[in-house]
Formats: C-alpha cells, sequence, structure tokens
C-alpha cells in the first residue's frame, strides 16, 4: 500500500471524518476518524464489520483505538 491514511476509533457518537458511513469503511483523506457509534451498528445489524485505510495519502496507514471508544458486541466479526 502506498501512501495510505491513518484511522482512529473514536467515542463520539456520529463521527465520520474523512471516511465513507457505511461498512465497509474505507478511509478517504488523511486525519479519518470513525465513531464507535457506526462500527456497532453494523456489527448489531448482523454483519462484519471491515475497516480499511485508503491508498491516497501522506501517513502510515494505521489504525488505532481510542480511550473512550467502548465497542459492545457479541458473536460478530471486525478486521482491522
Amino acid at each position: 500500500m502506498i501512501d495510505p491514511n491513518n484511522i482512529s476509533i473514536v467515542g463520539t457518537a456520529g463521527t465520520q471524518d474523512y471516511i465513507n458511513n457505511s461498512n465497509p469503511f474505507v478511509s478517504t483523506g488523511d486525519g479519518s476518524s470513525l465513531g464507535v457509534d457506526l462500527i456497532e451498528n453494523a456489527l448489531t445489524g448482523g454483519t462484519s464489520v471491515t475497516i480499511t485505510t485508503g491508498s491516497s495519502g501522506s501517513e502510515d496507514g494505521d489504525i488505532s483505538w481510542n480511550s473512550g471508544a467502548n465497542l459492545d458486541f457479541m458473536a460478530r466479526v471486525l478486521r482491522l
């Protein structure tokens, strides 16, 4: 992957910066953030979740889970 974007999973409901708002979640720019509620909604809707860094940016392509981004789900798959 060349020049990917970083993604931060955050606890702020409805947050979606530089990332699409539905699963699979793919970053579209540097400094992407995704609200954990969007992930949880997809999981409780009966689907597995995929989060992928985009390929046009200047960051390392890290996916980080921020403090306070609490996720509660059962029997589903989360791929980072």
